[in-house]
């Protein structure tokens, strides 16, 4: 179970709070979100421009939700005093708001992707990938809701 008292073995053997490794792994997306936002839009942003959406498994319990929580609150994602700028989502329906607004061209590919015997397919997770000689491979990753594509060199024997 999750909580603010778990610790992670490193590989040296010596155990990490697992709140130190969200709560660096927190920050440095909330540095990577910002600096890309402003550099796309040209205007700077900062953490108070944005209200943060954190994603948790649906079978999670209240005290590893909460655990995130503090994560975020100690990488400055939002604070005590301003809890509404966080919202701890579960993953299921953030999937299913995220669907919903999408329009048809942005979650159809523009080309079917094709499979051969090659094919590689993980019903139940995030991936779905295609390992066919004739084209680049296709990931679907749902985390994301759309197809990336990979372009991949031909080994050669």
């Amino acid at each position: 179970d999750l909580n603010t008292q778990t610790l992670i073995p490193a590989s040296n053997g010596r155990k990490v709070p697992a709140l130190t490794i969200f709560t660096y792994a927190l920050q440095y997306f909330k540095e990577h979100a910002l600096r890309e936002l402003s550099d796309q839009s040209g205007t700077r942003f900062v953490n108070e421009d944005v209200r943060w959406v954190i994603t948790v498994p649906a079978i999670w319990k209240q005290a590893a939700k909460q655990f995130m929580r503090e994560a975020a609150y100690q990488a400055g994602i939002a604070s005590r005093e301003f809890p509404d700028q966080l919202l701890i989502a579960l993953e299921p329906e953030a999937a299913s708001i995220y669907i919903r607004k999408l329009r048809m061209h942005q979650f159809v590919p523009d080309e079917t992707p094709t499979y051969s015997r090659n094919s590689v397919r993980r019903d139940h997770g995030t991936l779905s990938s295609s390992l066919s000689n004739q084209s680049s491979p296709t990931i679907f990753d749902s985390d994301k809701c759309k197809y990336l594509k990979i372009r991949e060199k031909k080994k050669q024997y």
